[in-house]
């Protein structure tokens, strides 16, 4: 199938109705309707010319009435299309109210209604919107209207109104269920108007007259018709508009989490804080706060020989300020005991994430026990063992919680587990093996032990092999393996008595310190100070954690990340390039071929380019490419589609899961977008600004399916877009 179109498409050129009105059981002759505006509005009443001028004296007294009337309705319409069309930071229902207001005015209306279409087979339909005189405009909509009752009068209206005829009716006509629905509303007339959307069928627009029976002239309905899509693209373009503000906002909100994960990583990664106690209070607030939850709880497996037990190890609670007391009965407790089906589910990597009320029983009954209102429960798996779980609750709110909000959890949850896992290593080693030589020598990390005159007694076998020096030679120059000054601006002299002296007072401590080799190689470590007591005598224990390593990493991935954005981005536009598409299209058909998915893909040449280029200067040329990049960008509502330089001033457009519908509505808003940028462009043989032409392929991807064909297919109709006159797309199926 090949199909051509401009930004407006086929179905903006007006229209004239297969069929004539129904209005109760008769047939009333339709109006035409012409001149496209408002994106899919077909029509706009042209202004009337001076009557003294233009009107013949031979006509009669009812021609000259009509002219007058028609002048009445064509002012009134031209005037709402100016409210509907021009508001930018106007509330809608001020926009609708003060268009409609005009056209009930000019119609003798007391009442306008837009229903939406939910499902044309089921014949469900609801009202989305009301304007009423008596109110004063914009009105309350009817909750039993929100989903239209299905009766034999609905069902014969959606039958006839689906074929894109109005249904007029009067009172003394109505049938019995049509009074049965209308009259108990008052209505007394009224003009059921279809509305249109891309040769979809949207929905509709009722206009009653409470006051009069009447029938709807041919010239009222022309009027009627028009407002009608004027409510619509209003609606619809608000409903965009709110899209498009809310991924907004979702971006913001990722980019927020991202923020305090990594605030909070820093906390737990660097225990930066004076406890444990403290460190877990301060990291959880953080994540607390982001996701909105008010208490954590992590908990570790045991297995037994009765089977796999849970351990309640920390407990955060918002009410309490923090960290709170573990309850005693669930210190040691089967899974089998208390959550079967939890020991399974977690274990597989699974999540929970519900209101506590639509669990089962044993865990609704449970979770509530605690005043739990919403659950998130995310597992750990610490070297891929199913080491526990942590719970997220939510005393305030049921809800869902958001996938990104559940990735965060499981970040965070992995993080609580860690630095509880750190905590316990070095309780161990300082509470149960004080000053033991074997647990001393096999530590994985740098120890040395000081006494109570603050000299160096023993170190291990770590902190040698870091410095890569005999024992003896660190004992008695520990100093030389220090920079003079500290990250905090401490000298070090200075600060090594303070720190070890607080560490033997009892004080545990955590800070980075700055070592070095002999050779001056800078060594960033974190160290831990705490104090053992062996014979009667307390013992100073530092622990260094080196953290050459980790930062290295993180060095490196900053140039791997740089490096990728020097291999995929273009220079210029900063969009991706040509080496992007090549090596991920084929996997992306590959991906979406085991899902039987869609894939759509838009070839977009600037027209006349070089032209442009040749009168304007590449300076301007450069900055005319950037803009088209950064207008095809932001036409793209989806994170999953993209936008790619393809060469030159040609660019790909790549649509994920988009069939032909969609696909035609973005190549049309490409071209409205270009257009309205209205960059000058004089020596264009389309217009004088700047124009673009698209040609555009849809296929369900095949397993068989390669780039080529894609972009070929895409090449071939972009040609044809140009042979027939440019500024325009042309879109067929692969």
């Amino acid at each position: 199938m090949v199909a051509s179109g401009s930004l407006c498409g086929s179905g903006c050129r007006g229209f004239k109705a297969r069929h004539p009105p129904y209005r109760g059981g008769l047939w009333v002759k339709r109006v035409i309707l012409v001149n496209p505006l408002f994106s899919f509005l077909d029509v706009r009443y042209q202004e009337q010319p001076n009557k003294e001028k233009n009107m013949p004296n031979e006509y009669d007294k009812e021609t000259i009435e009509a002219y007058e009337r028609r002048t009445v309705y064509a002012n009134a319409l031209n005037k709402s299309l100016e409210i509907f069309t021009s508001y930018t930071e106007k509330a809608i229902d001020d926009v609708m109210s003060n268009g409609l207001r005009l056209i009930a005015d000019a119609a003798n209306l007391d009442r306008i209604i837009v229903f939406r279409i939910f499902g044309l087979e089921s014949n469900t339909a609801g009202e989305i919107y009301r304007w009423d005189k008596v109110l004063g405009g914009t009105a309350p909509v009817d909750p039993a209207l929100k989903v239209l009752p299905v009766t034999p009068a609905l069902k014969r209206w959606i039958s006839i109104i689906a074929n894109d005829t109005c249904v007029s009716l009067r009172r003394s006509e109505f049938t019995e269920d049509e009074a049965a629905f209308l009259s108990r509303r008052g209505v007394k007339s009224i003009l059921i108007v279809p509305v249109f959307v891309e040769r979809e069928f949207w929905g509709v627009v009722t206009f009653h007259d409470n006051t009069n029976e009447r029938d709807f002239n041919e010239d009222c309905t022309g009027l009627l018709r028009s407002a009608a899509r004027l409510c619509a693209g209003t609606i619809i373009r608000e409903e965009k508009t709110k899209a498009v503000d809310l991924a907004m906002e979702e971006l913001k909100r990722h980019e927020k989490m991202k923020d305090i994960l990594h605030k909070a990583s820093a906390i737990f990664l660097s225990q930066s804080v004076k406890n444990f106690e403290d460190m877990m209070t301060a990291g959880i607030s953080l994540i607390a706060d982001a996701v909105d939850v008010d208490r954590l709880v992590l908990y570790r497996n045991r297995m037994t020989p009765d089977g796999l037990h849970m351990s309640q190890v920390f407990r955060w609670d918002r009410e309490l300020g923090g960290k709170t007391e573990l309850i005693e009965s669930y210190a040691d407790i089967p899974y089998a005991r208390l959550i079967l089906n939890w020991e399974t589910s977690l274990a597989n990597g699974n999540s929970l994430n519900s209101p506590s009320e639509l669990l089962p029983d044993v865990q609704s009954s449970v979770l509530q026990s605690f005043g739990i209102i919403s659950v998130a429960v995310i597992p750990v798996f610490i070297n891929n063992a199913f080491w526990g779980f942590a719970l997220f609750g939510d005393v305030r709110n049921e809800r869902y919680f958001e996938e990104d909000t559940i990735e965060m959890m499981r970040s965070a949850a992995f993080l609580f587990a860690n630095a509880f896992i750190r905590t316990e290593m070095e309780r161990e080693l300082v509470d149960e093996n004080e000053l033991n030589r074997v647990m001393f020598q096999s530590a994985p990390i740098g120890l040395t032990t000081y006494n109570e005159d603050l000299q160096l007694v023993d170190c291990n076998e770590a902190i040698l092999n870091m410095y890569g020096v005999e024992k003896q030679y660190y004992l008695d120059h520990f100093l030389d393996f220090s920079p003079e000054y500290q990250p905090d601006g401490r000298k070090t002299a200075d600060k090594l008595p303070d720190v070890m002296l607080r560490a033997l007072n009892g004080e545990k401590l955590v800070c980075e310190w700055m070592h070095k080799t002999l050779a001056g190689e800078p060594v960033p470590c974190e160290l831990v100070l705490t104090r053992t007591k062996n014979k009667g005598k307390y013992f100073g224990m530092g622990y260094v954690y080196d953290l050459r390593n980790i930062k290295a990493m993180e060095k490196n991935i900053q140039q791997l990340e740089t490096e990728v954005d020097k291999i995929y981005y273009d220079p210029l536009t900063g969009i991706y390039n040509r080496r992007f598409l090549d090596e991920n299209l084929n996997n992306l058909i590959k991906l979406l071929s085991r899902s039987d998915s869609t894939l759509s893909l838009m070839m977009v040449d600037i027209d006349y380019f070089k032209k442009y280029n040749d009168y304007y200067g590449h300076i301007s040329g450069d900055t005319c490419l950037r803009t088209i990049a950064e207008i095809l960008k932001n036409t793209l509502a989806r994170v999953d589609d993209f936008v790619v330089r393809y060469g030159g001033e040609e660019f790909v457009v790549v649509l994920q899961n988009t069939g032909e519908d969609g696909t035609r509505k973005i190549a049309e808003k490409l071209l409205e977008n270009v257009r309205n940028c209205n960059i000058p462009h004089e020596k264009s043989d389309v217009a004088d600004y700047v124009t673009v032409s698209i040609g555009v392929t849809t296929g369900k991807i095949k397993h068989t399916h390669c780039k080529d064909e894609y972009i070929q297919r895409a090449d071939e109709l972009l040609y044809e877009s140009k042979q027939g006159g440019r500024d325009r797309y042309t879109f067929a199926v692969l």
